[in-house]
């Protein structure tokens, strides 16, 4: 005989075709409406996650949370997954998913007197390889999940084992065909249904889960009545109300029967990964602001706002919030986007508030100095080693004196471009290594100049750039540039000997499917068009940086790309600017490595997974290595870019897809004689770099410099004006002579 559990749920989208105002609506009526089914029926057992939830309901109605709390108490209110909310689970950063484990973990232990220990996600589009290993290690020992379906992935049962590849495991149980069967029709199809497809060997319990869903609503008295006039009626079943985490306790003895899925589940809504990039970098951002806030304020506590706490955690609530998965993945709503972008705003102001204030502060604790200092603080976990720039102030004008570090060792620097036009080109270049947490000084002494130029490996051709690592030339070919790296590390002559080089280039490929990409599995392997180069320009020559700029054309398209080198450094940069107005098309930055590509080691949540070049549309966080025959590796940063495929010796990351808002094609078709709203038009920025690759620490590292670069603060207190331009005071203050 097997025991059906039945789940009551309500499943519900906070936002998704509708905004937020909708859902918290929504929200109120739905868990009124379940304490008055609770109270109805006494043995029915109701199940509800996110954190947010219970956040609107204490708010907005102190009187229902204490019913909620009261049945919580009585074990009939099950609290599970408690992650803010269900997310997107493929795209936060780590630290994103530990606020949500932390955060979720407070709230309940709080108000419930329980942790949570069930993972909930029942809605999410696909789930990170890395997720066990993060469940484990904050007490979850089970998660539930729907997607990907059976036509999607092939899994060995519903019930099994899921490994991390560091070892960790969960017991996870995936949804058989939908959360929301809310119908006693529906409940007849679908039981018998469930006890064909989803029970495992020696393991009599399913789960089957009902109630009205979605857009709220829950369990009916309707099918309440039904499932309890039926709970012995279907043959070889018994039904019984209960919650995720009864039955997984009456699963738990069978764990060492149950198979093991050592993988990732995917691939659900491919599409996700990268359409509303705007949405997407924007919360990233946030992200890393939030962790930098949060090291400022516990290595300076003495300098830290009073409130900086309180900032934290509702700068945090924002942004996990918007990790949501209808609106991190891009498919919700448009104007669902203009409140997005509000709250993630809003997130972002009060954390460089918080940051700003604490350096600030510590910085009034340093002594005053006669001459003009620009101060940096690394926010990062790893130490900087690269080159800053900062445009201190100089009246309009260009610095040419002698600049030093806080030991008066002269410090090499080059002046570049700043970001405005106004006035002469005065930012200033140099190389800088910058302890973990720590403040760095540099001086301007206007009463010395520097000796000369220092050497330099850099090398500058009409065309191209080079140093003792890379050169970079553009292509007169198919592709925008090619980039050879070199096996010597020793300055070269103007002309180098040349490898066989790295093809990179940007294509435009058809994408006919609709918002989420329903049922394919990637993007067409053959380009539409790819960008071609109508002007090349070096746009800087040493002796610290060398940029060579493209500027290329395609469909209705325009591109910028920027390859920068840097003095006797491996890291090679590329930033692109593209402004996108296309329709139906998905854009991809393409590396072309010589020789075959083996496999990938890509970064995602809480792991690091080997990927294999077959085509596939993978998510990524930040890093991927390429392994290529030979034993070589390259290591391709891409903060900006969210998916990627590969195949042959071809890796290509996904840069805009330009479908309409919210459109599920699999049940309807775009007509042109409507207006329709285009995702991701305008222009968008990317970053890449590209280093050979030394260990799995260097991507973790690179990515966190990428995100995590040292702040520069002009510092000017103790100062004292320079005969014939300033009349200053000691405490720093600066004005224009008369």
């Amino acid at each position: 005989m097997t025991t059906v559990h039945m789940i009551g749920n309500a499943h519900l989208d906070p936002v998704w075709l509708w905004r937020k105002r909708t859902g918290i609506g929504e929200t109120l009526l739905t868990c009124r409406s379940m304490v008055e089914r609770l109270d109805e029926y006494p043995e029915f057992i109701f199940t509800r996650s996110d954190v947010w939830v219970y956040d609107v309901v204490r708010e907005l109605d102190p009187a229902l949370f204490r019913r909620i709390q009261n049945f919580v108490a009585e074990g009939r209110w099950e609290v599970v997954g408690g992650w803010y909310v269900q997310p997107d689970c493929n795209l936060p950063s780590e630290a994103s998913f530990e606020r949500h484990f932390e955060l979720g973990s407070e709230h309940h232990l709080r108000y419930f007197g329980e942790r949570p220990t069930v993972g909930y996600n029942v809605d999410s589009f696909g789930h990170s390889g890395g997720l066990p290993s993060l469940l484990a290690r904050h007490g979850y020992d089970s998660y539930v999940f729907m997607r990907p379906g059976p036509h999607e992935k092939d899994l060995p049962g519903s019930l099994f084992r899921w490994r991390s590849p560091d070892g960790a495991e969960v017991i996870a149980w995936r949804i058989h065909d939908r959360y929301n069967v809310d119908t006693v029709d529906g409940l007849k199809e679908h039981i018998p249904s469930l006890l064909e497809h989803c029970t495992a060997d020696g393991v009599d319990h399913v789960m089957c889960f009902f109630g009205v869903g979605d857009h709220g609503g829950g369990p009916t008295r309707t099918l309440l009545d039904w499932i309890g006039e039926n709970r012995r009626t279907i043959p070889g079943c018994e039904l019984v109300f209960s919650s995720p985490r009864r039955f997984f306790d009456a699963v738990l003895p069978h764990a060492e029967r149950l198979p093991v899925v050592a993988d990732e589940l995917q691939y659900h809504a491919v599409g996700c990964y990268s359409v509303a990039h705007e949405t997407k970098v924007h919360i990233r951002r946030a992200e890393n602001l939030a962790v930098a806030a949060e090291r400022a304020v516990a290595r300076f506590p003495d300098a830290a706002p009073d409130d900086a706490a309180d900032t934290l955690c509702a700068a945090w609530r924002h942004i996990l919030f918007n990790q949501f998965h209808d609106v991190f993945d891009g498919t919700s709503e448009p104007d669902a986007y203009i409140e997005s972008r509000d709250e993630i705003g809003a997130a972002a102001a009060a954390l460089s508030s918080v940051i700003d204030t604490t350096v600030f502060r510590r910085l009034l604790s340093l002594a005053p100095d006669p001459l003009q200092r620009v101060i940096a603080y690394n926010p990062a976990s790893v130490e900087f080693s690269g080159c800053v720039t900062h445009e201190p102030w100089l009246d309009w004008s260009r610095f040419e004196g002698l600049l030093v570090d806080e030991n008066d060792r002269p410090v090499a620097y080059q002046v570049v471009q700043q970001p405005s036009r106004t006035g002469v080109k005065r930012r200033l270049l140099w190389d800088a290594r910058i302890p973990a947490g720590a403040l760095a000084t540099w001086k301007l002494r206007h009463d010395e100049a520097p000796s000369g130029p220092p050497d330099t490996d850099l090398t500058v051709g009409d065309s191209s750039i080079s140093n003792g690592f890379w050169h970079v030339a553009h292509d007169s070919g198919a592709a925008l540039a090619a980039v050879t790296e070199r096996a010597s590390r020793e300055p070269r002559p103007e002309e180098p000997e040349r490898g066989s080089p790295i093809l990179i280039s940007v294509a435009l490929l058809d994408d006919p499917s609709d918002t989420w990409s329903h049922f394919v599995p990637g993007y067409p392997r053959e380009a539409r068009e790819r960008f071609r180069v109508v002007r090349a320009t070096v746009e800087e020559r040493g002796p610290l940086r060398a940029t060579l700029r493209l500027d290329a054309e395609a469909g209705k398209s325009t591109l910028s790309i920027w390859f920068r080198l840097y003095r006797e450094s491996p890291s090679l940069e590329i930033d692109l600017a593209l402004t996108w107005v296309e329709k139906l098309t998905v854009s991809k930055f393409v590396l072309e490595f010589p020789g075959a590509v083996t496999d990938r080691d890509d970064t995602v949540p809480g792991a690091i997974m080997k990927r294999a070049q077959d085509g596939q549309e993978y998510p990524l966080l930040d890093t991927t290595v390429v392994n290529r025959t030979g034993g070589s590796h390259t290591l391709v940063c891409s903060p900006d870019a969210f998916g990627l495929d590969g195949s042959d010796g071809t890796v290509r990351f996904t840069l805009l897809r330009s479908s309409v808002f919210a459109w599920q094609g699999k049940n309807d078709s775009i007509d042109p004689s409507e207006y329709q709203r285009w995702t991701d038009r305008g222009e968008h920025f990317f970053r890449f770099r590209l280093e050979p690759a030394t260990d799995e620490a260097a991507a973790a590292t690179v990515a966190e410099r990428v995100h995590q670069p040292p702040l520069l603060f002009d510092w000017t207190v103790g100062m004292h004006a320079e005969r014939g331009q300033r009349r200053g005071r000691t405490d720093g203050a600066w004005q224009h002579d008369e």
